[in-house]
């Protein structure tokens, strides 16, 4: 249908217009993040949201007044792209082009458990975990970093970096990298937060007694703090906690004393340190945790910023991700199925106020795994074929889109069948293989930036 392309870009000119202050008719409205009845009435939404209309109302001009470029491009974000493809971890640039495998997983029991980007893109950190020493239950799991340059060149490598935490069963579960690029800091469920210095051995930085059982972490736009979500057992609902990195006792944020039966589903920091954005609903049912807040680092001044419980009665926020330069969150919206939770779309809502986006995604295949780029939103998309979910499987076929600046979804690249993997997730840089990506950006999409010099770290 040659039409629909040209109409989708109009539709989401006029969304963009809308978030440039101009109204829209009150029957073309629809608030996305309009408070529903379960949420606490004190707090109201900072915006609201309004779906495409299915054609252009009259009057009404098709030139943004904020365009896709200046709403998805995001300044400071990283120049270039990792992602998983099977059980490999891969770079390419932000277009798509100059893709290669960095590093080999699954051979000899081992696995990608996480992995994090350096602030300018010029390193990844991966987190490697396989079977520990000795045939004892207790023995658990050895962790081990590797930190790799673009090229595929390895710069460091720690092993069994979970001793740091002195519990032998202690599981690797996330990674992050300061926005200073010179610490890492390593979860471990039931063994608490540890950092890594670029220039130092592995520390304690949050005890199993503080965070027995966390989730994620991150440090502070400052370094001076890290965020984490962790729970006092596993039938405890999921708090959000900040803690300061130079030690003394996290403080509570999320959800709050006043919100019994609630609980935080994710967090990330606000770009410019002055608090946190997390999402948070019902304790127990992370699928329908719809409310995306914002507050501040000593737990007040919470504020709503979107729900997603408009798209459904009980659709949820499944991740989120503000930009980097601060303007603006994007998050991936989820309804109920019949086989579990399935994708409904993406938003992109201005934190300085105004109404939010859905992204003009196209059919037939679901958005995760949301990441800035320095050409703007980057996703993973994969079939989702009549709302089933689809199964997390790593040989499962995927693309990664982003919008250009006409406003329309591009594919920048497709993935191939996993390769298999060399034993011991040995870096791979320079494997055959590599796939071009299938589709080029259009002649309006800026060539990628030169690569920045790599951190010290």
């Amino acid at each position: 249908m040659p039409g629909a392309t040209g109409a989708l870009a109009v539709v989401f000119a006029l969304l963009l217009a809308g978030c440039g202050g101009e109204a829209s008719p009150p029957d073309e409205r629809r608030f996305a993040n309009e408070e529903p009845p379960t949420v606490d009435p004190s707090l109201q939404p900072t915006a609201t949201a309004t779906r495409p209309p299915a054609t252009s109302p009259a009057g009404v001009a098709a030139a943004p007044a904020v365009s896709p470029e200046a709403l998805l491009v995001a300044r400071g974000a990283p120049r270039r792209l990792y992602f998983l493809q099977g059980q490999d971890l891969w770079t390419a640039a932000p277009d798509g082009t100059d893709a290669r495998r960095l590093l080999s997983g699954g051979g000899e029991g081992t696995a990608v458990r996480a992995f994090a980007a350096a602030p300018n893109g010029a390193r990844v950190a991966a987190l490697v975990v396989g079977p520990a020493e000795g045939d004892a239950p207790e023995k658990g799991e050895a962790a081990t970093l590797v930190v790799l340059e673009a090229s595929g060149n390895e710069v460091r490598r720690v092993e069994d970096i979970q001793a740091a935490t002195g519990v032998a069963s202690a599981r690797a579960v996330s990674l992050d990298w300061s926005p200073q690029g010179d610490h890492l800091l390593v979860t471990f469920a039931g063994g608490g937060l540890v950092d890594v210095p670029s220039d130092g051995a592995p520390r304690l930085l949050v005890d199993a007694a503080r965070a027995p059982l966390p989730e994620d972490a991150a440090w502070s736009p400052a370094g001076d703090a890290v965020a984490y979500t962790s729970r006092g057992d596993p039938a405890a609902a999921l708090t959000l906690f900040v803690a300061p990195a130079g030690g003394g006792e996290p403080v509570a944020v999320a959800p709050g004393d006043d919100r019994p039966g609630r609980a935080v589903a994710s967090f990330a920091w606000l770009p410019d340190g002055s608090g946190l954005l997390y999402v948070g609903g019902p304790a127990g049912e992370p699928s329908r945790a719809s409310e995306l807040y914002r507050v501040a680092t000593d737990g007040t001044g919470r504020s709503l910023v979107a729900t997603a419980q408009e798209a459904a009665p009980v659709a949820g926020i499944s991740e989120m991700v503000p930009s980097p330069d601060g303007r603006a969150v994007a998050f991936a919206v989820v309804r109920p199925g019949d086989q579990g939770p399935v994708f409904d779309g993406v938003w992109v809502q201005p934190l300085a106020g105004g109404r939010a986006a859905e992204l003009p995604l196209p059919g037939g295949a679901s958005a995760s795994d949301l990441v800035w780029t320095s050409l703007g939103l980057v996703w993973r998309s994969t079939p989702d074929s009549g709302g089933t979910p689809v199964a997390a499987e790593d040989d499962a076929p995927f693309a990664l889109l982003r919008i250009d600046t006409a406003g329309l979804p591009i594919e920048i690249y497709r993935g191939v069948p996993a390769a298999a993997g060399t034993p011991g997730a040995s870096p791979a840089a320079g494997s055959g293989g590599t796939p071009s990506p299938v589709a080029s950006p259009d002649s309006s999409t800026p060539p990628a930036p030169p690569e920045p010099s790599a951190p010290q770290g």
